[in-house]
């Protein structure tokens, strides 16, 4: 593996703030970003179960990640944040994870607010595609 794509909601001001911590970041694996809302991303990727639900990261072989997953695998990217995608994952830290992250995805809306990033477009984080709104 020799990048990852993350599909993200550009139109979600918590997403966008997101996206620049990432590239901030030392990345052991390099990552490239692209909107769930485009029609070609849509297209290429209509097989993966959680396009335009969940946060999805595409690895250059084909392999896919959605929602927790796809978040702990932005983390095993990074150089600094490597470890604790490890931990994240063991079968203690696994739960709490994903508990975390559904509930930052479901709130986005109101963190991207509390955190100054904005709020989402039309009073809340979504796109509509064929599978439903981005979460």
């Amino acid at each position: 593996m020799r990048s990852l794509l993350v599909l993200y909601d550009d139109a979600c001001p918590l997403c966008i703030r997101c996206r620049r911590w990432l590239e901030e970041q030392a990345q052991l694996v390099p990552l490239r970003f692209a909107s769930c809302r485009d029609a070609d991303v849509q297209a290429r990727f209509r097989s993966i179960r959680g396009l335009g639900d969940e946060l999805v990261v595409v690895a250059d072989d084909g392999q896919a990640w959605v929602g927790p997953s796809a978040f702990l695998v932005c983390l095993w990217a990074l150089d600094a944040w490597r470890g604790w995608s490890w931990a994240l994952s063991s079968p203690f830290w696994l739960p709490i994870a994903r508990w975390f992250f559904t509930r930052v995805s479901r709130a986005r809306a109101v963190l991207g607010e509390l955190l100054g990033a904005g709020a989402c477009h039309e009073g809340h984080c979504g796109v509509a595609t064929s599978v439903g709104p981005y979460r």
